[in-house]
């Protein structure tokens, strides 16, 4: 094993060392990011030959009397001077690998994939909520509308740090796996979608659509039969289910789909039989009918 290092940091030299020869920058960055790759190999020689300002020369002879590499010619071709733009460039190790994990998290965070994936996902959201509590705003009138009104919790936004962290995460680690634009574009169409069926459900209900489940049956509060109402009982929450998973398939995150999906789904099953108790009170049989022919508009939950 420590002779295959070997052969490996004696290679990674001279690799260096022709670009020196060359008159090629140590550290380059070209325009697909720069070469993850290439600045290891910076890495490697650094700690091989563990360059130091004042032994450099003897460093160096000992380097190359390891790798049987012919020092004379070396030195007489100018490779000490290469040996001291190198320990300018690479003074401390700890330091070339801090600026290749800040240039591979900035490159990624800046590229367009990422910007035009974040963009989307900031959009969708602040249009989401601005719009849940301009409606509610429009139907009920300020004074009876609160801040709930955005539909912002802890939870919820515990659920979307962690899939921000997530995504940043694979782009850095593995950025391939933001580049299935099928995939994105698809979920991109899933938000759109669940806005669509969402609003269309408030705006159908009008003042009987609110945000906390009423328990105590009002005048105003009558039973929405028609428009998307005639498709599954709970358009509004079908409606969010769907934008929520697809605000993580559009940033292409594995782990936050599916637990979108799981968190979502369980509480709106625990959700519906609870406010379908108070539907039956305030409107008995003419419910139980609807419910009977109209399906919950949530996948298994009857």
């Amino acid at each position: 094993m420590q002779a295959v290092e070997d052969r490996c940091v004696c290679h990674c030299f001279l690799t260096v060392r022709r670009m020196h020869a060359a008159d090629e920058p140590i550290l380059r960055f070209p325009e697909d990011c720069f070469e993850r790759s290439f600045l290891a190999v910076t890495v490697a020689v650094a700690v091989a030959i563990r360059i130091h300002p004042r032994s450099n020369q003897v460093i160096f002879l000992g380097f190359c009397d390891k790798f049987n590499i012919p020092s004379t010619d070396l030195l007489e071709s100018g490779d000490m001077l290469f040996l001291k733009r190198l320990s300018e460039y690479v003074a401390s190790p700890l330091r070339v690998l801090l600026l290749c994990s800040s240039m591979s998290f900035t490159g990624e965070i800046l590229s367009y994939t990422a910007c035009r994936q974040l963009s989307q996902m900031f959009l969708a959201i602040a249009f989401f909520h601005s719009s849940e509590y301009i409606l509610a705003v429009a139907f009920h009138g300020r004074s009876n509308v609160t801040l709930k009104s955005l539909l912002i919790s802890k939870n919820y936004l515990l659920a979307m740090i962690f899939s921000l962290l997530e995504y940043v995460v694979e782009i850095v680690l593995f950025p391939g796996l933001k580049e299935h634009w099928w995939i994105s574009d698809t979920g991109l169409a899933l938000v759109v979608i669940g806005e669509i069926i969402r609003k269309s459900a408030i705006i159908t209900a009008g003042r009987a659509f609110t945000h906390l489940i009423k328990v105590h049956h009002e005048e105003h509060h009558r039973l929405i039969t028609h428009g998307v109402y005639r498709f599954v009982r709970h358009p509004g929450y079908s409606g969010f289910l769907i934008w929520s998973v697809g605000t993580q398939i559009m940033l292409c995150n594995p782990i936050s789909t599916i637990g979108f999906a799981i968190v979502v789904w369980k509480f709106f099953a625990e959700r519906i039989p609870y406010e379908e108790y108070f539907l039956k009170r305030f409107f008995g049989s003419e419910y139980e009918e609807y419910a009977r022919r109209v399906p919950s508009g949530v996948p298994f939950v009857k």
